[in-house]
Order: structure tokens, then sequence, then C-alpha cells
């Protein structure tokens, strides 16, 4: 069963992520366009956050139970919100577009959203020929390598391990303070940072932001992975010298 929720809740979680960002995208001016992207991490982190908070003093079950009626509360949010205005330009309807983004206060922008899709077809995005696209254009092969080499990165660097076995790698590490509280500490501190990389990326840069970040995780993983060898070769150590 777990196996099964995991394959399950990896396929939706896949699909609304990048779903979130495209729309966040299409929707937002360009001049906030940076901070509203980096801030939808802040709702997972929440989401995240907010489980360590309710696992520790609930059943299994119940923090299930929980996760899934947050999100039939964004089920029903996702109702009343409109239909991206790059959508409706692709698609040839002005007058919805205008009503969009009217709604979102961007009336002014009807004349950029349409010239930004122009030349696009409404079938282009589904077609076997814009795929093909994306190996055979230049720029859109090195588009695809960043992006690809990032997410992997991301993925491999073992951030999935340390969040889902948090409390057992603070059991293991014999710490003063009670497992699962220690844990929702390590959901504050990724949701101060999460709140703070927003502020930062339209003065800093997002390619700078993308170094720094990425040079503290490496140092906290040689850290980490240090602190778990130390054990390992003091024990070997001892047994030398005793033989």
């Amino acid at each position: 069963m777990v196996y099964a929720i995991r394959i399950i809740s990896g396929l939706g979680m896949g699909m609304v992520t990048v779903s979130n960002l495209v729309y966040v995208g299409e929707i937002s001016s360009t001049n906030i366009r940076g901070i509203l992207l980096t801030s939808t991490s802040i709702v997972g982190i929440t989401g995240t956050l907010a489980a360590y908070c309710v696992g520790p003093y609930v059943s299994y079950q119940m923090t299930g139970y929980f996760a899934f009626f947050i999100n039939i509360i964004h089920l029903v949010g996702i109702y009343f919100i409109p239909e991206s205005p790059v959508f409706y330009a692709i698609k040839g309807k002005e007058m919805e577009a205008k009503n969009t983004l009217r709604f979102l206060g961007r009336v002014e922008d009807l004349e950029n959203v349409f010239e930004s899709v122009k030349g696009t077809s409404p079938d282009e995005g589904s077609s076997w020929k814009a795929w093909i696209r994306i190996f055979t254009v230049k720029a859109n092969r090195k588009s695809l390598f960043i992006t690809l080499s990032l997410c992997t990165l991301q993925q491999t660097s073992g951030v999935a391990a340390v969040l889902f076995f948090a409390t057992t790698i603070f059991q293991l590490a014999g710490s003063s303070i009670r497992p699962d509280i220690a844990t929702i500490f390590i959901g504050c501190t990724r949701l101060v940072a999460s709140m703070i990389a927003p502020f930062l990326v339209e003065r800093a840069g997002r390619r700078i932001l993308l170094l720094v970040s990425t040079a503290f995780c490496a140092c906290s993983l040689l850290v980490f992975g240090r602190s778990y060898q130390l054990p390992s070769a003091t024990s070997c150590s001892s047994r030398s010298l005793l033989t």
C-alpha cells in the first residue's frame, strides 16, 4: 500500500509541480515573475512542515488523511481560478484573454501576450514536430540539458532521503532534543530560507542565488556524510589498536 501511494503521489506531484510553474509564469507580469515562481516553493515547504508538526501526535493513517484533506482544498481552489491568458492567446480567444488579464489587473498587457505567442498554432505543443524541435534546435537542446542537469543534481543530492528519514537521522545522531521535535526545526529552517529567496532572486539574480545555495548544500552534505563516517572510522581504529 505504501509503495502504491508513493507511486501515485509521485505522479501527482510531478504533474502539479509542472502545471503550477507554467500557470504562475503565464499569469504573472515580467517584473514579479521571478518572485512568484520562487514563492511557489514556500507552499510545498509549508505542507512538509505541517506534516512534521502533525505526524508525531497522530497515527500514520491520520497523517495521510490530513494530507488528503489539504489536497481536497487545493482541488476546490483550482476550480475557481481563471484560465491562463497565454492559453487563450494561443487559441486565438482575444475576449477571454482580455477578461482574464482584466481580472489579474494586467489588461494593458494584452498586446504583449498575443505578441509572445505569435506564430504558435493551437496544436503545436501536442504535435510530434514540437517534440522533435526540442532536440533539433540548438537553443532548445541547451535549455533541455541545463534543465535536466539541475533537476537530476537536485534529486540525486539526497534531499528526499534526508527529508523522509529526518527523524531516524536525529535518533542515530543521539540528539538531546526529541527526534520528532528536531525534525520540525528542519521544516522551519527550510521555510525561512524559502521566504528569503524571493527577495533575493530579483536583486542578486537567478544564477548567483543558485550558485550560493548549491555551495551551502554541498558543504552541509559533506559535513553530514562525514559525521556518519567518523563513528565507523573510530570503531575500526579501536579494533586495530586492540589487535
